[in-house]
């Protein structure tokens, strides 16, 4: 199991974190961030890291701040202590963005997506508006944010049964006869079953060619960036690559082995997380 845990005010600290698994009979990978002192809090982090390892539970830590904070705070003590790895963000450095012949395309189709999601239901429209507003905020925040919210819509492991009427029905979630019509946005309501049945299939079959689409020039952007960085020699480590890197790593100390391919996370904008 990969865990990213932030010590908030629920899980406490370090310490009490990484007694919270030891309860776990399983491998776990354990990350830790949050711009705080590792050694805060009831629980001593030097007694919970070495029953981790103990335990088969590895823990790595993420710094928020400077490296030297980060040091001075006990966060790569913990680290070693538990046969992980540590890392620091630091929050003045700029994101790399490379751009690519294919980022305009998958943003317009990034658009183009929403317009297959079906509201029903007293919270669909709520929650469509939700993901609307985390389109903006992504588009507002950097151009490799509005490229990877588009890419991440495109999975089919991004579902919202919740709330869109396409997913619903073809999750098994609600059949589309039993659907009451005061359920139904007002375009479906002027539909008789059949074409409802109808309408439903065909924005079903549009969304599929759309992520297809998408997924299909992201593949193209990936080796195109890739390229880029390799020519102009760009530090190409930024977190996400160098948590994959790590956990790889210390996955193939435990002879477990990755395939080519590799499954999307579930992200559900389904009224409570986007």
């Amino acid at each position: 199991m990969l865990s990213l845990l932030p010590l908030d005010r629920k899980v406490m600290y370090n310490g009490s974190g990484c007694n919270c698994l030891l309860s776990k009979d399983r491998l776990n990978v354990t990350w830790y961030y949050w711009p705080l002192t590792s050694a805060q809090g009831p629980v001593d982090y030097r007694q919970a890291c070495k029953a981790a390892v103990a335990n088969g539970i590895i823990v790595n830590t993420i710094h928020c701040g400077s490296k030297n904070a980060g040091l001075d705070g006990k966060w790569k003590d913990g680290a070693v202590l538990a046969d992980g790895q540590y890392l620091n963000i630091d929050q003045s450095r700029k994101t790399i963005h490379v751009a690519a012949p294919q980022d305009k395309q998958i943003a317009e189709l990034g658009i183009k997506l929403n317009d297959t999601y079906i509201a029903y239901g007293q919270q669909g429209n709520i929650a469509m508006g939700r993901q609307n507003t985390q389109d903006r905020n992504a588009a507002t925040a950097s151009k490799e944010a509005a490229l990877q919210r588009a890419v991440t819509k495109s999975s089919p492991y991004y579902r919202n049964e919740l709330w869109d009427l396409v997913d619903a029905v073809n999750s098994n979630k609600v059949k589309l006869e039993d659907i009451k019509e005061e359920d139904l946005p007002e375009k479906m309501k002027k539909m008789n079953k059949e074409a409802r049945k109808t309408y439903i299939e065909a924005q079903t079959k549009q969304r599929v060619e759309i992520q297809q689409r998408i997924q299909e020039l992201n593949e193209q952007r990936k080796k195109y960036v890739a390229e880029e960085m390799k020519k102009q020699q760009l530090q190409g480590d930024t977190l996400g690559s160098a948590i994959i890197k790590a956990v790889r790593d210390q996955a193939k100390e435990k002879n477990f082995t990755f395939k080519s391919s590799e499954k999307p996370s579930k992200n559900l904008d389904n009224g409570s997380s986007q």
